[in-house]
C-alpha cells in the first residue's frame, strides 16, 4: 500500500557505509522504515576477512535499531 513516490533508494560505496547511512537516515526522522541490503562476495581463501566484515556491518546495523 506504499506509494512509489514515497520510496527511494540510496547507494553506498561499501558495506561499512550501510550502518552509517542507516544511522543518518534514522536521525533525520524523515523516514518511517529503513531496509539495508548489502552484498558481499566471499573470495576463496578470504574466509576470515569476509566473516570479520560481515560481523562488523551486522553489529553496526543492530546498534542503529
Amino acid at each position: 500500500g506504499v506509494q512509489s513516490s514515497n520510496v527511494f533508494t540510496m547507494s553506498v560505496p561499501s558495506c561499512f557505509d550501510l550502518p552509517i547511512t542507516a544511522r543518518l537516515l534514522a536521525a533525520s526522522r524523515r523516514v518511517d522504515v529503513i531496509i539495508a541490503v548489502g552484498c558481499m562476495i566471499k573470495a576463496k581463501g578470504g574466509a576470515v576477512h569476509f566473516e570479520k566484515v560481515s560481523e562488523a556491518v551486522t553489529d553496526g546495523l543492530m546498534k542503529v535499531t
